[in-house]
């Protein structure tokens, strides 16, 4: 494709930076949510010793867990 006008030209150019920033933008908010979503699932399970085997658990909220903790101190 052969431009001969210099305006042509600087359109060209100028699309396509438009659309390369655009797809940077994307890109980068793409890998930050994603990232967000990995961490917040990583702090979800915890990891336990039971001697030296380490054991994944999950992680429970204080409504979960309210009767055996109660059923416990008694």
């Amino acid at each position: 494709m052969v431009i001969k006008n210099l305006e042509n030209k600087i359109k060209l150019v100028g699309i396509i930076c438009s659309l390369f920033l655009a797809g940077c933008i994307i890109i980068s908010v793409g890998s930050i949510w994603t990232a967000r979503t990995m961490v917040a699932d990583a702090q979800q399970k915890v990891y336990v010793l039971d001697g030296n085997v380490p054991i994944l658990v999950n992680r429970t909220t204080m409504e979960e867990t309210i009767d055996v903790e109660a059923k416990s101190h008694v």
